[in-house]
């Protein structure tokens, strides 16, 4: 999701579709002091030395603007101008002093707009706002430094007051494009994304060049669900500015959820062609290789490393030796890191562990790195001790935080997922460092010190040099709270129906033509048989219907559904019979809800954690005899269950019994065994000797 932004080489706030530096960044001649009568000389020489700064010619309008100030010292404008020259050449602490200067002279408004950039590219954003402020002070009205505080208000997570300001912004000046563009991302942050929508839509008819905010309205139509007005958009984007890489990451994000990852690998690597700086379009990569079965797990990991070592690899002569108190019996300060901690599939993994925390023994602090809230955020903030929104704070800025909060270990919940805050760990903020739950392989990171996994997902000896991490293995990889409310398990419908309906509900980015070929067999070999799938929008439905065709496999024994709520998506369980697992990217969350809902789930079980999730599941609830070790192992699994309904439906009411679910005990013993675990490594490290860094 692009933003509008006050660095220099970011599209201008103001909407024009230029680069910050080349437009608003550059004081509009209104704003100029004036100059006395008998100044005609000084005054034509500042507008030559305007002139040139907005050509790009900076070495000349420095140089005027230096006579200027011999000149004319009590003039403002050319320490100030100077100031902006400086700030666009990263000399940020020389740009301060010539624009304070400016502002010791004869303050405007715009020149605390100014010099607030110059601290936003600091890291600086409570000065930044409060130099906005002090410009508004000058010039209530002032849509530019209105528009810009809401920009720092939002860089906060103060979504509500960055609003505010846009619309504030958009009353004095209607047409302000930059202010609805960033209206825009803020209701898009708050998960208003019809609002975002029309939003962006409003700034494009301002300014239908401005190519930011055209890549933004894509990611917004996507996010709805829209993917063909989704790609129209970047498509469109990349027609206008075909350097532009995060519309070749935004096509990339679409191809991977329409189960193209070949193709959006294709467009992630055009993305870090045209800026390789992006670690998150690089962990895009990453997360979209994982579904490849072509890619080697040598390659993956080789990858990995590639990351870290242009990412993480500058930042270590930075680390800092920890001053944490070595005591091996002390309550621990335990810090969970999350884009997350709202509706999302990690939540159902993550609450139960929060929720049986010993306090006693751990004090927890979350940092929550995103601007959405619900019920679900509300109830993570209440098991916490300590909940820190830090949604768009700099890597620098959360590390210190973490630092400064003086956590002892330190719990990474994303990997290369989405709102990831890897670049925060790879600046080692805590002495203990671990990666689980959101991204099932390494995170490629040496400052990452250990991945929690079990015998089911990492069997010893088998994925142990993928990693840069060591493992922890538990009695099991974790907890899942299913849905509090839930339809009731049914029968099973193939004993009054006639019918036997196999499933696959997960996401279409993990589905392959591999894997149709695999279920095509199985619906030869069962005539009464047919397929429900997920997610399946009208975009994707065509492609998937030709290559079930290819293997011989009708349209009228699919049966595809639309993305659909929570509550409709676990009732439709009611017609399944047994769900079938994609491979290699096998299923998680999705099956755990089948579990829920009384459906096992075929899964095959391959040689690394992301293609053995499947297993770790089925094995965690006793039920390996789903398990397949082949391709054509798992053919015979469905048709063995499909064939044998007295013993499927014995299985579904064992799942009724709730068999599948952990007791609030067995929650508890778990938290209490990976407390054990924080405390084993808390206390090696206590053993070791203090860091010389």
């Amino acid at each position: 999701m692009s933003s509008t932004i006050l660095n220099r080489n970011d599209p201008c706030a103001c909407g024009s579709g230029k680069k910050y530096k080349k437009c608003c960044l550059v004081t509009a001649r209104p704003d100029i002091s004036p100059i006395a009568p008998n100044g005609r000389q000084a005054e034509q020489m500042l507008d030559a030395a305007i002139a040139h700064q907005k050509a790009g010619r900076l070495t000349q309008a420095e140089e005027l603007y230096r006579q200027l100030q011999q000149i004319r010292p009590d003039l403002p404008d050319p320490p100030h101008l100077l100031g902006v020259i400086a700030h666009l050449k990263g000399e940020h602490r020389q740009a301060v002093e010539l624009i304070e200067k400016a502002i010791a002279l004869r303050p405007t408004a715009s020149m605390y707009g100014n010099l607030a950039a110059v601290n936003i590219a600091l890291g600086n954003l409570e000065a930044a706002a409060d130099l906005l402020r002090q410009g508004l002070q000058l010039d209530a009205k002032h849509a530019d430094c209105l528009n810009n505080l809401g920009y720092v208000l939002k860089s906060q997570g103060k979504l509500a007051e960055a609003m505010e300001c846009f619309l504030e912004a958009i009353a004095h000046k209607p047409g302000h494009a930059g202010a609805y563009s960033n209206l825009g991302n803020a209701a898009f942050d708050m998960g208003h994304f019809d609002e975002a929508i029309r939003c962006y839509r409003v700034a494009l008819s301002i300014n239908p060049e401005d190519f930011a905010t055209r890549n933004s309205l894509g990611v917004a139509l996507k996010e709805t669900g829209d993917m063909q007005s989704a790609i129209q958009e970047f498509e469109q984007v990349l027609v206008s500015n075909p350097q532009f890489g995060l519309a070749y990451n935004n096509l990339g994000n679409v191809a991977r959820d329409l189960g193209q990852p070949e193709l959006a690998i294709e467009f992630f690597r055009r993305t870090l062609e045209l800026d390789p700086s992006q670690n998150k379009l690089h962990s895009n990569l990453l997360f979209a290789m994982l579904v490849v079965p072509s890619y080697s797990q040598d390659e993956i990991f080789s990858e990995h490393l590639r990351f870290a070592e242009q990412f993480e690899t500058p930042l270590k002569p930075f680390w800092q030796a920890h001053d944490n108190l070595r005591d091996k019996h002390k309550r621990l300060k335990v810090g969970y890191v999350s884009g997350d901690f709202r509706s999302h599939a990690v939540a159902y993994f993550i609450e139960p562990v929060l929720a049986t925390h010993d306090k006693s023994q751990v004090e927890i602090f979350c940092y929550y790195n995103n601007h959405q809230n619900d019920d679900v955020t509300r109830r993570f903030a209440a098991f916490s001790d300590h909940w820190i929104s830090c949604g768009g704070w700099s890597d620098d800025t959360l590390a210190a935080r973490i630092r400064e909060d003086g956590i002892d270990i330190l719990i990474d919940l994303s990997g290369h997922t989405r709102h990831n805050r890897l670049l925060t760990f790879a600046r080692k903020p805590a002495p203990i460092q671990i990666t689980w739950i959101g991204y099932p392989a390494t995170t490629g990171l040496a400052a990452m010190d250990y991945r929690i996994t079990d015998r089911h997902y990492d069997p010893e000896g088998m994925t142990e040099r993928y990693h840069s991490e060591a493992l922890l293995r538990l009695p099991m990889a974790g907890l899942f709270k299913p849905e509090a409310i839930r339809p009731p398990i049914n029968a099973l419908p193939a004993l009054t129906k006639g019918v036997f309906t196999f499933a696959c509900l997960n996401n279409l980015a993990k589905i392959r033509e591999e894997n149709i070929a695999l279920w095509a067999q199985i619906l030869f070999a069962l005539p009464h048989a047919r397929l429900m799938l997920g997610n399946v929008d009208d975009l994707a439905k065509p492609r998937l219907v030709d290559i079930f065709a290819k293997y011989g496999i009708g349209e009228e024994r699919l049966d595809m559904h639309q993305k659909m709520p929570l509550g409709d998506f676990l009732a439709l369980h009611h017609q399944i019979d047994l769900a079938l697992d994609p491979f290699p990217y096998t299923g998680g969350t999705t099956t755990l809800h089948a579990l829920s809902m009384g459906v096992p789930v075929i899964t095959l079980a391959g040689n690394s954690p992301v293609s053995r999730c499947g297993a770790g599941i089925m094995g965690n609830v006793g039920l390996p005899e789903f398990i397949a070790a082949s391709p054509e192992e798992y053919v015979k699994l469905a048709i063995a269950f499909a064939s044998n309904l007295s013993k499927l439906d014995q299985v579904r009411q064992s799942l009724r019994a709730g068999n599948a679910i952990q007791s609030e005990s067995e929650k508890s013993s778990f938290t209490h065994h990976l407390e054990q675990v924080l405390r084993q490594v808390w206390g090696k490290w206590c053993d070791t000797k203090p860091e010389a860094l």
